[in-house]
């Protein structure tokens, strides 16, 4: 079951410590990722969502039982090498509390995200999509 990318803008927000957040990066799992043809250079392109879905990714500390996830657009830029498309847009329903209780700002919050897509192994899954045409289940 792959779910689109750009839903993770309808999920609640979630809450996580920064402390927290290697744990649940641990627990991401790859949720959905479409794959497009550009007609005019045959390159691919497409997004791709990696989070947790109580129910679908087993052992995924949702907090309180709720979903979160990533997403962003990749590119391919030469046969079987994917980059993220823009690294400055990252979709998510995560917001991350510092030690104090005080949430990070839009760039330290970037940040932790990456932190993520760096740890995740997202280029593979998008080149195992597009190999199978897009009909590979993430």
């Amino acid at each position: 079951m792959a779910i689109p990318a750009w839903q993770v803008l309808n999920w609640l927000s979630v809450e996580t410590a920064v402390g927290d957040w290697p744990q649940r990066i641990a627990c991401l799992q790859a949720l959905g990722a479409s794959v497009h043809r550009d007609e005019r250079t045959g390159r691919r392109h497409g997004q791709v969502l990696w989070g947790v879905m109580p129910g679908l990714t087993p052992g995924g500390p949702g907090a309180g039982g709720a979903c979160f996830g990533l997403a962003w657009d990749w590119r391919e830029v030469r046969d079987q090498v994917v980059v993220m498309a823009d690294p400055m847009t990252v979709l998510s329903n995560l917001e991350f509390v510092g030690e104090r209780g005080v949430r990070l700002h839009a760039a330290e919050r970037l940040l932790c995200l990456h932190e993520a897509i760096h740890q995740v192994p997202w280029q593979d899954h998008v080149c195992q999509v597009a190999q199978a045409g897009g009909r590979l289940a993430a």
